[in-house]
């Protein structure tokens, strides 16, 4: 399958990208969007998940407002990350 495809339905979209988000800081499986095996999702695993949905979506071209969700997701999930540390 695809990295990145945590899902499994042959496609990185952004129902994996949920995925990651929802099981990030956590110790997790590939289903849960540990692409790297570390037993975590964390940053690393969203950098190979945006290679591999930047991959995909040069392919298929994607929507402008797909590409800005992608982004503004990314950037909540940071934001929530610093809030967690700051406590």
């Amino acid at each position: 399958g695809n990295t990145g495809d945590f899902n499994l339905d042959g496609t990185v979209d952004l129902t994996d990208w949920m995925i990651l988000s929802d099981n990030f800081g956590t110790g997790a499986s590939l289903g849960q969007g540990d692409i790297n095996f570390d037993g975590a999702v964390n940053l690393q695993d969203a950098s190979e998940f945006h290679a591999a949905f930047t991959a995909g979506a040069a392919a298929a071209v994607p929507e402008p407002a797909s590409v800005s969700l992608l982004l503004a997701a990314v950037g909540l999930m940071l934001g929530t990350v610093r809030r967690r540390r700051l406590r």
